[in-house]
């Protein structure tokens, strides 16, 4: 019994039991579209617009009335009458189209939540990477830093070096120092975006931790953006809608059956047919005139989105081709050449060619440089997530 005790106890303090959860990119967006409150409630939306599509055959209630008293003399008599009024067919075929075009529409509406929201994981889990990239930079430059100010301290002691030189190295390290605490705080705040996108409540972390290039493998296609669809879709709808209004027109047929039950005459029976004829059409007309500006207004909708979709992907396109040149200097030219400055930096401080502050200071230089790197690596990727959205 002790020794179960004991291992339960081991188990609960080991690091397994306080393991979190570790996220790729993949299996973020998954969750994100398994989990979002939002995407759900879209989900949910379309499935009621798929209810509601059967109120297109909903028909008006059955009328049944009866009589029972003293109709031609003193003998007690009673009738009975059912009648039920229809709409025509095309009635209802059309409004069971525009009932289906707005279920569409409605998918199509959750389809732009669920790519915003594919576009937000990615745009956030990038800059999760990016911070966790800055923040092994930055530490680097932390460990040069403590070693110009324990440098700066010894020359100090020995009379070779000055005071000034002293503060100037502790400025350096808090400066970094800060710098670090503020990244520190950031990846807290993106960490909590993540999580709010996930709807998830425990503690978690992403795989990656260094920066790779993002490769742009989809071509740009306008037509098929969802924006773009929506408001075609829109725009059926509106045309559907007006359709809709014309069957105001159409007349309505009546169906009835009569029964009377009297004593001279028994067991009467009657069919009623009738048909209910719109004569006064001033309203009727004002709904479908009022559908077609309807119309018209989902068309201008599509065309200036058009226009607006267009100049975005014009701009995000320089950006990308600017960020792409950027990067392609520091690939070629930066990078290499700081490889080239650190292996003769050691050789030059090895050989006692320079002193330990040359050295230091050449080397926070070369740090500079990556870090520009990895920050326009980093818009380059939040550009390719921007463009993977049109």
């Amino acid at each position: 019994m002790k020794t179960n005790l004991l291992f339960l106890i081991f188990y609960l303090l080991s690091p397994l039991a306080f393991a979190q959860k570790v996220f790729d990119l993949p299996t973020a967006i998954e969750t994100a579209k398994a989990q979002h409150l939002g995407l759900k409630t879209s989900a949910l939306e379309v499935e009621m617009m798929r209810q509601a599509e059967k109120n297109a055959f909903d028909i008006p209630k059955t009328e049944i009335s009866t009589q029972y008293g003293n109709v031609n003399d003193f003998n007690i008599d009673y009738s009975l009458n059912i009648s039920q009024t229809f709409n025509l067919p095309t009635v209802y075929r059309k409004r069971l189209a525009y009932n289906q075009q707005q279920t569409q529409l409605a998918e199509k509406k959750r389809t732009i939540q669920e790519r915003e929201l594919v576009q937000a994981v990615k745009s956030v889990y990038y800059e999760i990477v990016f911070l966790y990239e800055k923040e092994t930079l930055l530490g680097r430059q932390d460990s040069l830093y403590q070693q110009l100010v324990r440098g700066a301290e010894v020359r100090l002691r020995t009379g070779e070096g000055k005071a000034l030189e002293k503060m100037s190295a502790d400025l350096q390290l808090q400066e970094i120092q800060n710098q670090l605490k503020q990244i520190a705080s950031d990846l807290q705040v993106q960490k909590k975006e993540l999580a709010r996108l996930l709807n998830i409540t425990e503690a978690f972390d992403i795989a990656d931790k260094k920066l790779t290039k993002r490769a742009l493998t989809t071509n740009i296609d306008l037509t098929q953006h969802p924006q773009i669809q929506t408001l075609e879709q829109a725009v059926k709808v509106q045309k559907a809608n007006t359709q809709v209004q014309k069957t105001a027109y159409s007349p309505d047929i009546r169906l009835g059956y009569y029964n009377m039950q009297e004593s001279r005459n028994p067991n009467l029976h009657v069919a009623q047919v009738g048909v209910s004829i719109p004569l006064f059409n001033a309203g009727r007309k004002a709904n479908v005139a009022s559908a077609r500006v309807g119309e018209q207004v989902a068309e201008s909708q599509l065309a200036y989105q058009r226009q607006t979709l267009e100049r975005e992907a014009d701009k995000w396109k320089t950006q990308y081709e600017r960020s792409q040149q950027a990067l392609a200097y520091y690939e070629t030219i930066a990078l290499p050449q700081i490889q080239a400055i650190e292996k003769q930096l050691q050789r030059a401080y090895s050989s006692g060619e320079i002193g330990y502050v040359e050295w230091t200071q050449n080397r926070l230089q070369t740090f500079q440089i990556q870090l520009n790197y990895v920050q326009e690596l980093a818009n380059y990727n939040q550009i390719v997530v921007v463009l993977e959205g049109f």
